[in-house]
C-alpha cells in the first residue's frame, strides 16, 4: 500500500525539465545573486533533489552556462524584435531604452559579471549588438559620431541601476534630438 501511495505521490509531482530550471536561476539570480546559481538551493525551491538537476546539467558551470546563453537568445531577439518594429527612431530608441531599464534581469548579469568571465562575455556580445542598434538608430537621427551612440548606451545601463525608470534617458533623447 506505502509502494503504491509513494508511486501516486510521484506521479503528481511536477516534472521538471531544463527550462523550468533555468527560470527558477532566473528567479535565484534576482533574490541571491549568483550564489543563488547552485544546485542545492534550486533544488530546495523547486521541490525536488539535487538528482533532478544534475540529470539535466553536467555541473553547475554547464548550469550557469545555459542561463547565459538563455539571457543573450533573448537579448538578441529583444534586437531584432525592435529592428523589425516600424515607427519613427526616436520613438523606436525610447521604447528600446524602456525595455532595457526595466530589465531586472540585465541588473543582476550584470552585478555577477564584475568576477565572472563566462557572464562578463555574454554581457560584450549583447553589448555590441545594441551598441550597433543604438548606433543605427541615432544616424537616423541625423547623430553618427559614435560617442552618442556610447553615451546613450551608458545612461540606458547605469540608470537602470540607478531606478529602473526611463524618464533620464527620455530626457537624454530630448537633448540628442536638440543636437540636430
Amino acid at each position: 500500500m506505502c509502494c503504491i501511495a509513494a508511486y501516486r505521490v510521484s506521479m503528481t509531482k511536477q516534472r521538471l525539465n531544463k527550462d523550468k530550471w533555468i527560470a527558477a536561476g532566473f528567479v535565484a539570480l534576482h533574490r541571491d545573486g549568483p550564489d543563488g546559481l547552485r544546485a542545492e538551493p534550486l533544488a530546495r525551491e523547486l521541490n525536488t533533489t539535487k538528482g533532478s538537476f544534475y540529470w539535466h546539467f553536467a555541473d553547475v558551470v554547464a548550469f550557469q552556462s545555459a542561463l547565459l546563453d538563455h539571457w543573450q537568445a533573448d537579448a538578441l531577439k529583444a534586437i531584432v524584435q525592435e529592428l523589425e518594429t516600424a515607427g519613427p527612431a526616436d520613438e523606436r530608441l525610447r521604447r528600446y531604452g524602456r525595455l532595457l531599464y526595466n530589465d531586472k534581469t540585465e541588473r543582476a548579469l550584470r552585478a555577477w559579471a564584475t568576477h565572472d568571465a563566462n557572464a562578463q562575455a555574454a554581457l560584450d556580445a549583447v553589448d555590441s549588438e545594441r551598441l550597433v542598434y543604438i548606433g543605427s538608430l541615432m544616424g537616423q537621427l541625423g547623430l553618427s559620431n559614435p560617442a552618442f551612440t556610447e553615451a546613450a548606451y551608458s545612461s540606458l545601463i547605469g540608470g537602470g541601476f540607478l531606478n529602473g525608470e526611463s524618464e533620464g534617458f527620455d530626457a537624454l533623447v530630448d537633448v540628442v534630438l536638440a543636437l540636430q
